[in-house]
């Protein structure tokens, strides 16, 4: 078991405003995107939310060649939930939100490391070298950040010659967007919506060079990784949401609108 508590007090000048950016518990980058009336909003919080507990697992050894290990997290970094009985109790009520879950088994097939692995972990799309262990809420907010916790099936494979090791991997993962118009119950029922109604899988892959440069004790090997992501999304448009005369005509099933998204990375550490 693991895991660690850690409370903050928030004072800042300006905040981002508007319904959406405005009043949140955690400070935000950029600022001033919204009305914030006569002031720039300076506000002040105290958040005691950032409480993360884990465990991590590893079976028996069926076999000499079988090994089955998992990981179980959950933290209060999680939404608030929108229900009255919940929101009635106190201010800023939250519950633990699952964060990491799967499942490993490592095994050889001809002497070659193989591992698939199945549940919710980082995507293998550039979360390699970021940090994740005491990533809280807020960390590089609107900056871009490139990580993910996804559900996902994964596999990959390891080849290598005494220190020099090559990985590539492999996973089809929950297509995932980002996606502003939601509504509360559809963010908090589905999550998202355009990414599985594109009727497909996310496609991400890896291939991960390994060496140690430096050979002092506690030095961990270096790493060269590039990484691939595939994704479609579909925006429907129902037919009683078109208006009615030569569009409603053109479009009588409503309108299907698809897109693709496709990003590669180059990562060191």
């Amino acid at each position: 078991p693991y895991g660690f508590f850690k409370a903050s007090v928030v004072s800042q000048t300006a905040s981002s405003g508007g319904p959406t950016f405005g009043s949140n518990d955690f400070p935000q980058g950029p600022l001033l995107l919204g009305d914030t009336g006569p002031t720039a909003d300076g506000q002040f919080h105290v958040k005691d939310r950032a409480l993360r507990l884990g465990t991590n697992f590893e079976w028996p050894d069926a076999s000499r060649n079988l090994t089955l290990t998992g990981k179980l997290e959950l933290d209060f970094e999680g939404d608030f939930t929108n229900v009255n009985n919940r929101n009635i109790s106190a201010n800023r009520s939250s519950q633990p939100s699952l964060r990491l879950a799967w499942m490993r088994i490592d095994t050889k097939v001809a002497d070659t490391p193989v591992f698939f692995q199945f549940g919710q972990d980082w995507s293998i799309f550039g979360s390699s070298t970021l940090m994740d262990l005491f990533e809280t809420t807020g960390f590089g907010f609107a900056q871009g950040n490139l990580y993910e916790r996804m559900p996902m099936f994964r596999t990959g494979v390891q080849f290598g010659r005494r220190d020099f090791k090559v990985q590539p991997e492999f996973a089809i993962t929950l297509p995932g967007f980002g996606e502003p118009n939601l509504t509360d119950e559809q963010r908090t029922g589905i999550g998202s919506r355009v990414g599985p109604e594109s009727g497909r899988p996310e496609y991400q892959t890896r291939i991960v060079f390994q060496y140690p440069i430096f050979r002092a004790p506690g030095v961990a090997p270096a790493q060269l990784i590039f990484s691939y992501d595939n994704a479609e999304r579909a925006e429907i448009v129902p037919a009683a949401n078109i208006p009615a005369g030569a569009i409603h005509a053109a479009f009588p099933d409503g309108v299907r609108l698809p897109s693709s998204r496709n990003a590669w990375t180059a990562e060191l550490q």
